[in-house]
């Protein structure tokens, strides 16, 4: 789809639901994404437009559409509707792309959309200067939300159906094909890492475990409200996975800031077993993301590949990487 179709489509895709006095937050007419503010039958909205072009595009809204659901019907906290505030009003797709319009939430993105910036990580790791000073203020209430969801009630069967119909954002197996190819690729030998990940990889998805898995447990995907209470939202890759993958994935993504990483850790205060999770789930997300290309396409290599190769080692030696 081209630049100007896809414009096109998202005005008629607009004009036939009636969404109106949009307010726009992203507009990438090249890859195909819109995401715009506005009114639509008498709700503030959120209207997210992508191409169909998109790799999976059409199975992660179904999935996103499906999950809230479900998270609303089994996340008993009380809390739930305060951390929840964005659900799912109706979703479709016409006109080659498929769309979404949630009920908005009051507050800001804990990070801001600096796609242009060269070192940027898809977007996703450049915290908000506002809250840019307030780890030991956000970083608690971030936990104690993720902690929360992932209490989310379904049994062994439920979550094995559901992973059968909507597949771990990142696979379970680390084959030895991957080891070699991307050992390659980044320039140090994954023998220990794929040795450790073999050795720990059947406790890693033990029932006890297990729980609910946001899949994109990032700054842009929390919400901080004017109160500084914490909000979540977008679920197009919600799943049951180890319960230390979005940890890892919002660690991951504090890379500029150490201090934040410090703090959530520290929040966190792992015990020996929940050590080697982590450094698994490291492992896990950068090797089996699509991800190692682009850590070493630049005239540096990214901070990722410094993680991924003393994830090789130990826990502390991979946490200390930023703390000198």
């Amino acid at each position: 789809m081209t630049k100007a179709n896809f414009q096109s489509s998202c005005k008629l895709i607009k004009d036939k639901l009636g969404f109106t006095g949009e307010k726009i937050y992203v507009a990438d007419n090249k890859r195909g994404r819109l995401i715009a503010a506005g009114n639509w039958r008498g709700d503030k909205a959120v209207l997210k437009i992508v191409s169909l072009k998109q790799p999976r595009i059409l199975e992660r809204f179904e999935r996103e559409a499906e999950s809230d659901q479900l998270v609303r019907e089994r996340w008993s906290g009380a809390d739930r509707d305060l951390i929840l505030p964005t659900r799912v009003l109706s979703w479709g797709v016409d006109l080659g792309c498929v769309w979404m319009v949630r009920l908005f939430g009051e507050g800001k993105t804990l990070s801001i959309d600096r796609r242009k910036k060269e070192d940027a990580l898809f977007d996703k790791d450049v915290i908000r200067k506002e809250f840019l000073n307030s780890p030991r203020l956000l970083i608690p209430k971030i936990g104690r939300v993720l902690r929360s969801f992932q209490k989310i009630e379904v049994n062994s069967r439920e979550r094995t159906l559901w992973n059968k119909k909507y597949p771990l954002r990142y696979p379970r197996k680390l084959d030895k094909s991957i080891k070699e190819e991307l050992g390659q690729l980044i320039g140090f030998d994954l023998s220990p890492h794929y040795q450790f990940y073999q050795n720990i990889e059947e406790h890693l998805f033990q029932d006890n475990q297990v729980g609910a898995f946001m899949g994109d447990f990032v700054p842009p995907n929390i919400i901080v409200k004017s109160n500084k209470d914490i909000s979540l939202f977008d679920f197009e890759w919600f799943g049951f996975d180890n319960k230390m993958m979005d940890i890892v994935s919002f660690w991951l993504t504090l890379w500029r800031y150490p201090s934040w990483q410090r703090v959530f850790l520290h929040y966190y205060d792992f015990n020996r077993n929940e050590k080697d999770n982590f450094r698994a789930g490291v492992i896990r997300q950068i090797l089996l993301s699509g991800w190692v290309p682009r850590l070493v396409a630049g005239r540096q290599k990214h901070q990722w590949t410094k993680y991924l190769k003393l994830s090789g080692e130990s826990f502390e030696a991979l946490v200390g990487t930023n703390n000198s």
